[in-house]
């Protein structure tokens, strides 16, 4: 049987084939929103990709910091911070903190 090098490109570009790796982790969008609690102005602080997996909100973003889906709802932590689901991948969250 013979294989062009084409089809080897396609395949490994597609990611049908890999070169000894691992495909990478699916991931969702956080993204940081402070309000100044003197001029109470929202700004978007940061933006980041993070695994789509259980995340410590109290760690990262601090023990105020609330975490919400893109559609405003609250997503529910356990009482050490940490979300009782894994963050759904490909999806916008906020985090909503508070700056002194």
């Amino acid at each position: 049987m013979c294989f062009s090098v084409d089809l080897f490109a396609g395949l490994l570009d597609a990611g049908l084939i890999g070169v000894g790796g691992t495909p990478p982790a699916p991931t969702a969008t956080v993204v940081a929103v402070a309000r100044d609690a003197l001029t109470c102005a929202a700004t978007a602080t940061a933006q980041f990709s993070v695994p789509a997996m259980r995340l410590d909100v109290k760690l990262a973003f601090g023990e105020a910091a609330v975490l919400v889906l893109h559609t405003g709802e609250p997503v529910l932590v356990d009482e050490s911070g940490a979300t009782v689901e894994p963050l759904q991948q490909d999806t916008l969250f906020y985090v909503l903190m508070v700056t002194t």
